[in-house]
């Protein structure tokens, strides 16, 4: 896949948190930051934060308790996340997770809502979460099960496949493309952390209509970069399939459908 179509550009980063965050990484932002103890941490560093669904709880949760340093390889997903924020506490930064532009041992704290599936060197991404951790400090962080999983981003796909007659965009192999347990206690372990936790977590996701999921999901990834190269033409019928097969399964207005996640934790 071209690089460029990796990136979140453009329209995508507003749609995808139109669209796709109260649908699919709210849930799991309020699941996280759930896990957290905010009675120990100081410093928080926040990895791929996205528009900033997570850093709204963070922000929340500590109010000015502690530092909340918020980075996203995508400086138009980090504008996005900053219209969200009133706290002087919480600053955005731009950062490639392979290679973060932090001191060792600054952070008590690393999370990363949905974000290790993009970087292409896991090991290092792992290493660097490690390197700018304090002794004791913990590495929270969540990724998406497989497709089969998680049926509404199936469906979509599907519904690309066809519309290419099996030779379509496979953006979504890459989010949905880190879920083995093993997997990941094998990349935690080998970045130098202990005290491993990989759990499977289910939830479910309410989107207001069909419609908005595959406008979430054609138009609020880079998968609207790989369709918009390929034939821009066809990016209209391809929402109206996928909402139409996502309402057939699941209904409509609203649409609830099942989610699945993993969420590790790991300490330095």
């Amino acid at each position: 896949m071209p690089e460029e179509n990796i990136l979140f550009g453009g329209n995508v980063p507003a749609n995808y948190d139109r669209y796709l965050g109260p649908f699919l990484f709210e849930p799991y932002a309020r699941d996280m930051v759930n896990r957290i103890d905010a009675t120990v941490i100081k410093d928080v560093l926040e990895i791929a934060c996205g528009t900033g669904r997570v850093t709204r709880q963070l922000s929340n949760l500590f109010r000015k308790s502690a530092n909340i340093t918020a980075s996203d390889f995508s400086i138009e997903m980090v504008k996005v996340a900053e219209r969200f924020i009133d706290n002087d506490h919480v600053r955005f930064v731009q950062a490639d997770a392979q290679s973060l532009p932090f001191e060792d041992n600054s952070f008590d704290l690393v999370v990363c809502q949905f974000g290790f599936m993009f970087v292409p060197d896991k090991p290092k991404g792992f290493s660097e979460a490690f390197r700018v951790l304090r002794k004791g400090g913990t590495l929270l962080f969540n990724t998406w099960d497989s497709l089969e999983n998680n049926p509404a981003t199936e469906i979509v796909n599907k519904v690309i496949i066809d519309f290419f007659k099996g030779d379509g965009p496979l953006f979504f192999k890459i989010p949905h493309g880190l879920y083995n347990a093993s997997e990941l206690q094998q990349l935690l372990q080998g970045a130098g952390f202990s005290n491993v936790h990989v759990q499977q977590i289910s939830i479910e996701g309410t989107s207001p209509s069909a419609l908005d999921i595959a406008k979430g999901f054609v138009t609020g990834t880079p998968m609207f970069g790989e369709l918009t190269t390929l034939d821009p033409a066809l990016l209209e019928k391809i929402i109206n399939k996928a909402s139409e097969n996502v309402a057939a399964v699941f209904g409509d207005n609203p649409v609830r459908t099942p989610l699945s996640a993993w969420v590790s934790s790991a300490q330095k």
